[in-house]
């Protein structure tokens, strides 16, 4: 089972005010995750590759004009990827269920998004 397989599916999300879907889906040989997220606010897509090293890197871009890239892997119970200034945690994963958080390096969190499997 690969680091990111627990993400592989679709999924309803929830966060402080609003509400989406993500379906995630492996791709070339299960090495290159990808995700597609929409919501009525914002529409985004996400590419994760686990290179050579061991390490997984992501790059977001979406409807707002954002791109960022990360990096990192499981640490633990989490999957954390980070860039210079910010990270992702998924963290209580279990296979019906998973909490995401979007937050500064000194733990500060802009965005938490609480996922449901789909039925």
């Amino acid at each position: 089972m690969g680091d990111l397989d627990f993400w592989l599916g679709t999924w309803n999300c929830t966060w402080d005010g609003g509400t989406g879907k993500t379906v995630v889906t492996a791709e070339c040989g299960r090495r290159v995750i990808l995700e597609r997220f929409e919501s009525p606010e914002l529409q985004g897509r996400s590419i994760s590759i686990q290179t050579d090293d061991g390490l997984w890197r992501q790059i977001w871009a979406d409807s707002g004009g954002n791109y960022i890239q990360f990096e990192g892997g499981r640490k633990g119970d989490e999957l954390i990827l980070r860039n210079a200034t910010h990270r992702m945690r998924w963290t209580d994963i279990h296979p019906d269920r998973m909490t995401w958080f979007y937050e500064k390096l000194d733990g500060e969190v802009l965005w938490r998004i609480d996922y449901a499997a789909a039925a």
